[in-house]
């Protein structure tokens, strides 16, 4: 591993996902052809930036520089986040933590922006759901990444949410749009979560730019 890479967690020229791990991540995509399939945006080099060319590996011609960043970041740098997507205000109910769904209130909703049907994915405990009103249509973009595993079952709906984020940041060289990517979701939360899933955080995880 180069020292560029060690320091920023980004790609270096030429390089792609290990062989090891485009294996694995292409088992856990084999029952989601959409997620491979979908055109990217007409972009120079934004389709070595899609799942299906970071797959390939194909490091023949000039290499594209694909960024993305991950649900961790985004959920920690609210300043960040990109029009028109509001993360909310912090109001901790106890102490100064930020971490907690109940602890955000206010900002984009998840079922305005991936659409209603998909709050199915969600399985919120009842102490969250409290916490937002006793409504999963309350449920924020900012709320779905402070979710716990078992509310967000492999984790799909916060890296949807992160790889949202990164497609509508002029500071990210990403593959998708935000139209697709929402796209992509609604495809694949009830089918196949779990490719869904490992397309999204194969994107979200190229290395952070911001």
């Amino acid at each position: 591993m180069t020292d560029e890479k060690r320091q920023t967690g980004r790609s270096v020229e030429g390089d792609g996902p290990e062989p090891g791990r485009r294996r694995l991540l292409k088992g856990a995509l084999g029952t989601a052809p959409l997620v491979l399939s979908l055109k990217a945006r007409p972009a120079l080099g934004a389709a070595q930036c899609t799942i299906s060319g970071l797959l390939s590996g194909n490091l023949s011609g000039p290499q594209a520089t694909c960024e993305g960043c991950t649900p961790g970041y985004w959920k920690n740098h609210p300043d960040s986040w990109p029009e028109p997507y509001d993360p909310g205000t912090c109001t901790p109910s106890a102490g100064v933590s930020c971490n907690d769904p109940g602890d955000w209130s206010g900002g984009s909703r998840f079922g305005d922006v991936f659409g209603t049907a998909g709050l199915s994915h969600f399985s919120l405990s009842p102490a969250t759901l409290a916490a937002i009103g006793g409504n999963i249509h309350n449920l924020t973009l900012m709320q779905v990444l402070w979710l716990t595993g078992s509310e967000d079952p492999f984790r799909l709906g916060a890296h949807a949410v992160a790889a949202l984020l990164n497609a509508a940041h002029g500071g990210v060289s990403f593959g998708y749009t935000p139209g697709e990517i929402i796209d992509l979701f609604n495809a694949g939360y009830a089918t196949d979560p779990e490719g869904t899933k490992a397309g999204f955080q194969l994107l979200n995880e190229q290395g952070c730019p911001l």
